[in-house]
């Protein structure tokens, strides 16, 4: 080939490699659903059904296990698929290089994050989902190490096309409790009495939680005494008390025991795997997502801070504009303008998305919420004047609820436009507390904002219902002192003795805060806050 023919095949090949190289750090967004999660991706379509197909064989495989029937259909969980630490930062800036995702269940939204690029991504999502699902479909009064030992124990199943198997070790984990670590004592463990761990007590506590769990799961006995011994702690029995005919070791026997189990193969469970064709459907969002999907994620999310408020309203204003009347744009230019304390520039900025019958179920909510917060804020919220913004409110989230009935938050929202009302709680601001926590039950203030509404009516059964299974989650660190001051008061308006689990100390938890449950600390998880193996 003559030397100048080379030269513009090598060029010509130049440009079609950056076309390429561009094309793929700018592809569009898609969007997969499947019966459970709505995945949102900027990957090639192939490999964004593939990941669909994964976490719903998961599910399914969580389905084989406890095949529970519930009342109600869960939501589906949105996962957001990112390209690396710079996605993620769009998300949570200064997210640390080492963190492979997160979880995240909180009043403003319940979504998860993986970084398609970390090697440990699917055991931290598989945990994470695992407690998403332990919330929806078996929620109990669980004592700390189990709620992560149940996540420990099937985050590293293995799938295959023809069985799946759960009971696997993973490396990191089995390396902490043969290692040189001291292990937790076994009485603090179970009795969740862990609040003062640090270091490397703390990757302990997790490597005891996952061995203890495959423990009792390592045979049909081991199983059967366990559940008694969940029964008990249901019935407030003091953890060490409640050994005694269920489990029927003392904890050194207990901890002996459990030395011994894995100093032996650990046997695993399998089963046939979930059928193969999930039903994936892949949709392309409008090029507007390129630049600010991830921008709403961060502003519904309540993760922009009040000093980074007015460079990330410019940043969004100008990558709005420049998709006019754009659905994705607009609702994220309004949730950049709330974060910056402007509701009257995001009421109109959502005013063309509220009209018609095709509304914006979004744009029908925040735009409510708006006019809740003016009429609270109004001295006189009898005047006609304020009368009028509720029921506005009122009408915009009733049609919010009718386009998205799956939306906890939109029932939150009509609660709010009754909880100054004389005849408040109600039985139908119960029932729509009661909705929320259904939709919702991973998030902790939700629960919490239920079961004052039920106490309020001196039904502290129900409040009781609602708070147990969260009174020892091992992510709510300071904030579960309010839960169990308020699971005390029902358990003595229900005559019940005080329960245990009100005076246990608090698992332990590197996001800890002092807040009580409300809109802005759900509860969160965040994978990497946890210690990894």
């Amino acid at each position: 080939m003559p030397f100048v023919q080379r030269i513009i095949l090598l060029t010509a090949l130049a440009v079609a490699i950056a076309l390429s190289a561009t094309t793929q750090a700018h592809a569009d967004w898609r969007r997969a659903e499947t019966e459970n999660f709505v995945i949102y991706s900027d990957t090639g379509e192939g490999e964004l059904r593939e990941f669909a197909r994964k976490v719903q064989r998961f599910h399914g495989v969580l389905r084989t296990f406890y095949p529970v029937t519930i009342d109600t259909i869960p939501p589906k969980l949105e996962i957001y698929v990112v390209n690396g630490n710079a996605e993620m930062q769009k998300v949570v800036p200064g997210i640390g290089s080492g963190i492979g995702g997160f979880y995240s269940a909180s009043e403003n939204r319940i979504y998860a994050v993986v970084d398609r690029r970390s090697g440990n991504g699917d055991n931290t999502l598989f945990h994470e989902y695992t407690h998403h699902f332990m919330q929806h479909y078996l929620p109990g009064p669980y004592p700390a190490w189990f709620v992560e030992g149940f996540a420990e124990y099937y985050a590293t199943v293995d799938m295959n096309r023809s069985r799946s198997r759960v009971g696997l070790f993973n490396p990191g984990r089995m390396n902490s409790l043969t290692g040189q670590f001291q292990w937790v004592p076994m009485e603090d463990l179970l009795a969740s009495r862990t609040s003062q761990l640090q270091g490397s007590q703390i990757h302990i506590f997790y490597a005891q939680a996952w061995a203890l769990t495959s423990y009792l799961y390592s045979t049909p006995e081991r199983t059967k005494g366990f559940g008694a011994y969940l029964q008990a702690l249901g019935r407030g029995i003091d953890p060490i008390t409640a050994l005694d005919g269920t489990i029927d070791m003392t904890p050194r026997e207990l901890e002996d025991a459990v030395r011994s189990y894995l100093g032996r193969g650990l046997p695993l469970r399998d089963v046939p795997s979930p059928e193969d064709a999930v039903d994936v459907r892949v949709t392309s969002l409008p090029r507007s997502a390129n630049d600010l999907l991830l921008a709403e994620l961060r502003a519904s999310a309540n993760r922009v801070s009040d000093e980074d408020a007015p460079a990330f309203l410019a940043e969004v204003t100008a990558a709005s504009a420049r998709y006019p009347g754009d659905a994705i744009a607009l609702v994220a230019l309004a949730e950049a303008q709330l974060q910056a304390e402007q509701p009257a520039a995001a009421q109109a900025t959502l005013a063309p998305l509220v009209e018609g019958p095709d509304a914006n179920p979004d744009a029908l909510r925040l735009t409510g919420e708006i006019l809740i917060a003016r009429y609270r804020d109004m001295e006189d919220q009898q005047s006609d004047s304020a009368l009028t913004l509720r029921n506005q409110a009122r009408r915009l989230l009733a049609r919010s609820l009718d386009a998205d009935p799956f939306d906890f938050r939109t029932y939150l929202a009509l609660d709010d436009t009754r909880r100054s009302e004389a005849t408040y709680p109600d039985d139908n601001d119960l029932q729509l507390l009661s909705d929320a926590a259904t939709l919702a039950p991973q998030v902790t203030s939700v629960r919490y904002r239920a079961a004052q509404g039920f106490l309020a009516r001196d039904l502290p059964v129900q409040a009781i219902a609602l708070l147990v299974p969260v009174a020892n989650d091992p992510h709510g660190g300071e904030r579960l002192k309010p839960v169990r001051t308020l699971l005390s008061q029902a358990r003595q308006k229900a005559g019940l003795e005080s329960a245990s689990e009100s005076e246990a100390d608090l698992p332990p938890d590197a996001d800890e805060g002092a807040e009580p449950p409300d809109a802005d600390h759900g509860g969160e998880v965040v994978v990497g806050a946890e210690p990894a193996a």
